[in-house]
């Protein structure tokens, strides 16, 4: 029955992988290396472009690795905890939390910095996607926001020097991911970008691309 493929296994236990393959299944395992792909890498000896590191990490520390990549994988999987966290930071200015006795300082940038480091891999089209599901709901929340200040003068939306949006895009949009796209609308040393073929409509007598018109 197709309307079971989604529906968790009924076994549980050692023979649940014996189990005939379903859409839940298939997705479950997904997930599964989705969150242990730094730990695969490391046992085939491949590479990921990190740093070589000389010194062997503490086994303390190597044993709570594991936790912090689920952790990455979780925020990056359901962006409505990044989302509310936007809203409770500023951009403009440090963020105090705790009372006067404990009080502690975040940095402005704290919230852009975190951000840019959980979806840094933006090549990955899930990681693509899923960020810019996350610009979405701050988009969404900046929105809204604005609304409520309506009644206030000189609010603007999306203002460059406040809106966590403005960030995210801007990190979004300079990704090295980008370049080559970049390359075809803006590059006028290449006649097949979009900058010069408006340059060959507007400017018939061009000498070639990327050379000033007669």
């Amino acid at each position: 029955d197709i309307w079971r493929l989604w529906d968790s296994p009924r076994i549980t236990g050692p023979d649940e992988e014996e189990q005939p393959g379903t859409e839940w299944s298939l997705r479950n395992l997904q997930n599964r290396l989705d969150k242990s792909l730094c730990r695969n890498l490391k046992c085939m000896g491949l590479g990921d472009n990190y740093p070589a590191i000389k010194t062997s990490i503490h086994p303390d520390i190597s044993a709570k690795l594991g936790n912090y990549e689920e952790l990455f994988w979780v925020l990056q999987q359901h962006p409505c905890y990044l989302g509310r966290l936007s809203e409770l930071l500023s951009n403009n200015e440090s963020t105090q939390i705790g009372d006067r006795d404990s009080k502690t300082m975040l940095p402005a940038s704290l919230f852009t910095d975190a951000v840019k480091s959980i979806f840094m891999r933006l090549r990955d089209n899930r990681t693509r996607h899923l960020f810019a599901a996350l610009i979405r709901l701050v988009v969404q929340s900046e929105i809204q926001a604005h609304q409520k200040k309506k009644h206030k003068e000189g609010t603007v939306l999306f203002d460059a020097k406040t809106s966590t949006v403005v960030r995210l895009m801007r990190f979004f949009i300079e990704h090295a991911y980008f370049s080559t796209f970049h390359d075809s609308l803006f590059n006028v040393a290449d006649e097949d970008s979009l900058c010069s073929v408006i340059l060959d409509w507007t400017l018939p007598d061009r000498q070639g691309p990327g050379e000033e018109a007669k």
